[in-house]
């Protein structure tokens, strides 16, 4: 009879074990930290396309804020007229009264639009956290805090021109006016002989009280683009430093 001896294997040292543990380790290890960095460039690669776009967004508020500072000027030297006219030319006679026509329908809504494209991006994804320069995420939150006053200043300011608009319409009668070339512009002229619907004095008074306060919010906003130009350029100029931007 045959006697089989069957082969001893040796056993594993203890040794043997902890590489293969370390080795096991060090490829997951090394998978996480690719992993991080991967997303971490993501983040920083996000956190840049963001800044680009808000110093668009910043150039093209800086442009809006040039173009409607201009408008409200004149605008408020219109309303200078007006009450210049209703307090202390009264009783208001032809030539008055056509100048009055001229003036009233040259009024326009001053309305302040600032591009909030990346502004609803950042805040509706809750992406504020990629801006991690802390004094850029302030300067940025401080900014818009700013454009969300001169929006209400400016919607106060839509609200007394809607009730200009409403009385002027018991006033002005639209037949004499010739209108201009544009759906905004001023008017081409007066037809001779224009006349109010009614000279009511306490209409007239009403008249331009609306004006002396649509004037004051005039004044008010006129300001707040004043400081506001001011921060968006600086606001740019540190977004330009802190990211090494041209």
């Amino acid at each position: 009879m045959e006697v089989h001896h069957h082969a001893h294997t040796s056993r594993k040292k203890w040794k043997h074990y902890f590489w293969e543990f370390l080795m096991l380790f060090l490829a997951v290890f090394c998978g996480f930290l690719a992993e991080y960095q991967l997303e971490h460039k993501i983040e920083k690669d996000r956190e840049r396309q963001y800044i680009l776009s808000l110093v668009e967004d910043l150039k093209v508020d800086t442009s809006m804020i040039n173009g409607l500072y201009i408008a409200a000027q004149d605008q408020k030297k219109i309303t200078d007229s007006i009450l210049e006219m209703l307090y202390y030319q009264q009783p208001l006679d032809e030539p008055a009264i056509a100048r009055l026509y001229t003036l009233q329908f040259s009024v326009f809504m001053v309305t302040a639009e600032f591009e909030d494209r990346t502004k609803s991006q950042l805040k509706n994804s809750g992406a504020m956290r990629l801006v991690r320069k802390k004094n850029v995420n302030d300067s940025i939150l401080a900014y818009w805090r700013r454009t969300e006053t001169a929006n209400m200043v400016s919607d106060r300011i839509t609200e007394k021109q809607n009730e200009i608009s409403n009385l002027a319409a018991k006033i002005f009668h639209t037949k004499y006016i010739i209108p201009g070339d544009a759906p905004a512009s001023a008017p081409k002229g007066i037809r001779p002989g224009a006349r109010l619907i009614a000279k009511d004095p306490v209409q007239l008074d009403e008249y331009a009280n609306l004006h002396y306060t649509r004037r004051a919010r005039i004044n008010s906003l006129m300001e707040r683009f004043f400081h506001m130009k001011e921060r968006a350029v600086r606001l740019m100029e540190l977004i330009k430093e802190e990211y090494h931007l041209k």
